[in-house]
């Protein structure tokens, strides 16, 4: 009888094992090793399925991207996930961040202040999503369509519309840009005691008259 229930048990174990094993693996996505070494592990896209008008067929649409998850093996801190470690809702946490932010653009602005001056007139923006930082506040991934001229007079709620940057403008700024990125330093976000990588964004944006 203790036999078989020791049998029992372990199955029971293995199973467990397994199907937590295929749970993790099922949750993952694809894992890329950024040029500083990093490893960064995305979630896999959401799908649903959806009947395309009359004809009844299926198909699937994707719902949500993949974001960053996991850097060098370790969970990247969401804060929509967890609103209990939201730093912005502390007042001095709060100031951190919105001094880095300030930083952040001051670091830019005057980075490419000769070069506004051959760009055409208009507004631009550059902006940084995806972007993880790491536990000691560096910014370790993020993801970018360079510098864009846009139309302000865009509607809000439709997909903003953009025109073409001077090809050697372009190269130049986001040449500048991406030194400064890999510059700049956060404050560490500290969770129960400890640094955390957390998911972020950024936008930079100005005007030439």
């Amino acid at each position: 009888m203790n036999c078989y229930k020791y049998i029992t048990l372990s199955l029971f174990c293995v199973l467990f094992l397994f199907s937590s094993f295929r749970n993790e693996k099922e949750r993952y996505g694809e894992t890329i090793i950024t040029q500083r070494g990093d490893e960064i592990t995305f979630s896999k896209p959401k799908e649903r399925e959806v009947v395309v008008g009359k004809s009844k067929i299926k198909r699937s649409v994707t719902t949500e991207s993949p974001v960053p998850i996991l850097l060098n093996g370790k969970k990247i801190h969401q804060f929509k996930d967890d609103p209990d470690n939201d730093r912005l809702r502390e007042i001095s946490a709060f100031k951190e961040a919105a001094n880095d932010y300030r930083m952040f653009q001051k670091m830019i602005d005057s980075a490419i202040v000769r070069e506004k001056a051959h760009l055409q007139t208009g507004y631009y923006k550059y902006e940084l999503t995806n972007m993880v930082v790491d536990e000691r506040g560096y910014i370790a991934y993020y993801e970018t369509k360079g510098i864009l001229r846009h139309n302000p007079a865009t509607n809000p709620f439709t997909k903003p519309v953009t025109f073409p940057v001077n090809p050697t403008s372009a190269y130049i700024i986001n040449g500048i840009i991406a030194k400064q990125i890999n510059r700049m330093r956060y404050t560490p976000l500290i969770i129960n005691g400890s640094p955390t990588a957390y998911l972020s964004s950024f936008q930079y944006g100005f005007e030439k008259k």
